[in-house]
């Protein structure tokens, strides 16, 4: 039997460690790499991608290089796909439409290998909102249905995969997640807010500098905001600091990689608000037993739904954040607690290991199929 199932299966018609999955990707961010070589400890896992600079990083997967094409906003493998496919039992494959190379592969009737694809499920980016409208989406839905397997980021599609007439046993839910080598524990010496991220118009910076300043006026608020990362708005929001005259409490510290150094200043934090996305910061902050806090309207993959009452804060307006500033600074130790929640929900619910083995189910899945 290669992985759980509710029913007994051969040993000789598969092994574990000869089930070979291709992934098919473009990029390989060092946040995955962990995820990947995890599911290389279960199966004979290869990643094709067109990323140039994995050297750095401990790789224990596969790995095969392809350069990158595009026409216009679609994009394709210029070494042809069906060449590498053909040599897997299994192929995962991001469920992005602009690949036309995959989405010609996914079609083809006479394919023997069987097709998972993995993503959010749909429409979503920097510029749409998970659930708003989508021109593509009936032919997104096609191409789910063509699949033996689908594997999402949350279970928000779901309703609508099984209302498009595709079978709830094979859609699978690996809730993104983060692999951290370095974390702080919960302790009670909070004295910072935090905000981590590329900084960009959608991040909406602009509203916590405001809600920041206005709560500095409203209440008695004696901890400052770090913000670490760098983007395109760095100098407009540091020049809006300098405005507002918050240069003494609102410090940039630039972009810090490093997991170690980050949970040096997650283990001084009292929360990470983030009013414009809730991507995968959220569950960096929630490992690091700091609770998140961001808009009920952010850019999300589907993140955002891992925050409830008791580990974070979804907010709807500026005047709920400067209520907010204000509550962290004079009730500190209520969101201390909330700090201890969110890193109890990581580690029931969002270890690698719970992201990993939804991922080795669906593969059992097809297989078995």
């Amino acid at each position: 039997m290669l992985y759980k199932s509710e029913k007994p299966m051969d040993d000789d018609v598969f092994n574990a460690s000869q089930v070979k999955v291709l992934l098919i990707t473009q990029h390989v961010p060092h946040y995955r790499i962990p995820i990947y070589n995890m599911i290389s400890n279960r199966v004979n896992l290869t990643i094709l991608h067109s990323q140039t600079n994995l050297k750095q990083h401990a790789c224990h997967f596969n790995e095969e290089f392809t350069p990158l094409g595009s026409i216009g906003p679609f994009l394709y493998f210029k070494t042809p796909i069906r060449k590498f496919c053909k040599k897997y039992d299994v192929v995962i494959a991001e469920s992005n439409i602009r690949f036309v190379d995959r989405n010609i592969l996914l079609i083809n009737p006479w394919k023997k290998y069987k097709w998972i694809s993995w993503g959010i499920g749909q429409a979503a980016s920097y510029t749409k909102r998970l659930g708003d409208r989508d021109f593509f989406r009936l032919f997104r839905l096609f191409l789910q249905k063509k699949s033996d397997a689908s594997i999402l980021y949350s279970d928000y599609p779901i309703n609508a995969y099984i209302e498009a007439g595709i079978s709830k046993k094979s859609i699978f839910v690996a809730n993104n997640t983060v692999s951290l080598s370095s974390i702080s524990r919960p302790i009670s010496d909070k004295n910072i807010l935090l905000f981590i991220g590329t900084l960009y118009k959608q991040k909406k910076l602009e509203e916590l500098i405001y809600a920041y300043k206005r709560a500095v006026s409203k209440c008695t608020l004696q901890y400052p905001l770090i913000i670490i990362g760098d983007g395109d708005e760095r100098e407009a929001l540091e020049e809006l600091v300098l405005k507002c005259d918050l240069i003494h409490k609102i410090t940039f510290v630039g972009n810090i990689v490093d997991h170690k150094i980050l949970s040096e200043y997650f283990s001084k934090a009292l929360v990470c608000i983030s009013p414009g996305q809730a991507g995968l910061g959220v569950l960096t902050s929630m490992a690091n037993s700091v609770p998140f806090i961001t808009r009920r309207d952010a850019i999300t993959g589907g993140e955002i739904f891992n925050i409830n009452s008791s580990n974070g804060v979804i907010y709807d307006s500026i005047d709920d954040l400067i209520s907010l500033i204000c509550d962290i600074s004079d009730n500190r130790d209520k969101y201390i607690k909330m700090g201890r929640n969110a890193r109890n929900y990581y580690i029931s619910c969002r270890l690698p290991e719970h992201m990993v083995n939804s991922i080795i189910d669906s593969i059992d899945y097809v297989l078995r199929k």
